[in-house]
């Protein structure tokens, strides 16, 4: 994560993601790491036209990405050679569990105005507090 004293040298604003980090519970770091893994990857060969994470954080029960430009901080459509990859992010995340990474009984339900993706064990810790 960049510093943000530095980072609001360079443009007018600081994003969520380099306020928050990612925005997810434990269970779904390892797939936010790949993302960030694969926008450094992006990059090395889109050097003129570089993008960065602007948040990643869990919306209604699925992972959400969005992306900005690098060097003017506007809001960008994934590229398309990205798509394939975001997207099955995104899929992997519904079938994993929020809190603990499980791949087992997985599933997104509502609980107090949350929705979540927790396995049963999980869902029940939540549903027990």
């Amino acid at each position: 994560m960049a510093n943000v004293d530095t980072v609001k040298k360079v443009r007018d604003f600081v994003t969520p993601f380099e306020e928050f980090g990612y925005e997810v519970s434990n269970g779904w770091i390892p797939i936010c790491e790949k993302v960030e893994e694969k926008i450094e990857e992006y990059n090395k060969s889109h050097s003129d036209a570089p993008i960065e994470i602007f948040q990643i954080k869990s919306k209604f029960g699925e992972l959400r990405v969005y992306l900005m430009d690098a060097t003017t901080g506007d809001d960008i459509h994934t590229p398309e050679e990205l798509k394939p990859f975001i997207e099955e992010v995104e899929k992997e995340a519904r079938e994993t569990c929020e809190w603990c990474g499980s791949k087992e009984d997985v599933h997104t339900s509502s609980y107090r105005g949350w929705i979540r993706t927790l396995c049963d064990p999980c869902n029940d810790e939540l549903r027990s507090r």
